[in-house]
């Protein structure tokens, strides 16, 4: 649920002015240890407002005094439960519900936590405004989406990480979450360059209503939401 990045990702503030959109909310589900993200979104939209969520205790308690919003101690997830959480060196502190592998990369120094876990819809109040979803949770993304009922339907924009290599087993497939989305009203408007080892990269989501070909370049995309304009017009004839 957390990492110490060197790099912020740029698509969802690209795709943002490439819309002329700016959101009043923006809902975080894992908080970088840096805050060079919120530094970022606080310095480009002044007047919104942060509302993040941040499971790890020890991070949590570094950042609650200094985030710009209000900050809750709790994952996010499909359903309310208590559930372990596995804080590894990988990332410098990236916690992730997903069991690490013994012998790779920066898992064998692992901390455990027992933490509270709770649907987005039952935690976060509704946004009455533009609202961004912010999802950098290591392995929860599906949950998270799965989970928020509802409330998925009351965000414009969505910044999703998925990875395509991931760092250890159960992770969730992207053509899933991409699956969801998809069937969520939700069309593919950019992404940031993947980071290897793991194939990593944040991918900027937004309604159909918001979705521009001209700020484009995923051909994929383009197809499912002409696809989607076509259905409506036949839905519309009938």
């Amino acid at each position: 649920m957390l990492k110490n990045r060197e790099s912020v990702p740029q698509a969802v503030f690209d795709v943002a002015q490439w819309l002329q959109w700016i959101p009043s909310y923006v809902y975080q589900i894992g908080v970088g240890i840096s805050c060079k993200e919120v530094q970022r979104i606080t310095k480009t939209w002044p007047t919104c407002r942060l509302l993040g969520f941040e499971p790890n205790p020890e991070s949590f308690r570094s950042l609650v005094d200094r985030y710009p919003g209000i900050l809750c101690c709790c994952a996010i997830g499909s359903t309310a439960k208590k559930d372990t959480l596995y804080s590894v060196n990988r990332h410098k502190n990236a916690s992730s519900f997903k069991t690490p592998v013994p012998g790779r990369r920066g898992q064998n120094d692992v901390v455990e936590y027992t933490v509270d876990v709770f649907p987005l819809n039952c935690v976060a109040p509704k946004p009455d405004g533009p609202a961004l979803l912010w999802i950098d949770c290591e392995g929860s993304e599906l949950d998270v989406l799965t989970g928020a009922g509802f409330m998925l339907s009351l965000f414009d924009m969505i910044n999703i990480e998925l990875t395509f290599n991931p760092p250890g087993n159960d992770w969730p497939d992207p053509a899933d979450i991409h699956s969801v989305l998809l069937n969520s009203g939700f069309y593919l408007q950019s992404y940031d360059k993947p980071r290897l080892p793991y194939v990593q990269a944040d991918y900027v989501y937004v309604k159909g209503k918001m979705f521009n070909q001209c700020y484009c370049s995923i051909p994929q995309s383009i197809i499912e939401f002409r696809n989607h304009l076509q259905s409506k017009d036949s839905v519309s004839c009938t």
